[in-house]
């Protein structure tokens, strides 16, 4: 059995590639169905996973303090390594929900940032010709 920090370097790690991976699959198909620039394709697909990283990130500790004792180990291992050591209904329940959650954020928050990317500049900024010396 691998120790405790090697599990958690590897989880870590493997998150990080899935997250470049995804990162680079979802900015081609921004890109290429949204006619999207590729820069902003690549900003609107990290700003969105990396929001839903940071929310799936909170929703497993809130998930771990709500879920039976008997289904916490399963949902850790299930976490970290990948693998279920036995089938239960609760742990499919829990990652359906999260599925979904994850979901909503990725085309939510596509359609925020998109929004908040495109807001005009505030045009009374204060500029060096707009201040005044005292």
């Amino acid at each position: 059995m691998l120790p405790a920090v090697t599990i958690g370097i590897r989880t870590i790690l493997t998150r990080f590639c899935r997250l470049l991976i995804v990162i680079t699959l979802e900015s081609w198909l921004l890109s290429g169905y949204l006619n999207l620039s590729p820069r902003k394709s690549v900003e609107y697909a990290a700003a969105i996973n990396l929001l839903a990283e940071i929310v799936g990130i909170m929703s497993f500790f809130i998930i771990k303090g709500v879920i039976p004792d008997f289904v916490q180990k399963d949902f850790i291992v299930y976490l970290l390594v990948g693998e279920t050591p036995q089938l239960s209904l609760t742990l499919l329940l829990i990652t359906m929900v999260y599925f979904l959650l994850y979901l909503a954020i990725k085309v939510n928050g596509f359609a925020l940032y998109k929004f908040l990317c495109e807001i005009p500049p505030n045009k009374t900024s204060l500029t060096p010709k707009n201040l005044k010396v005292l």
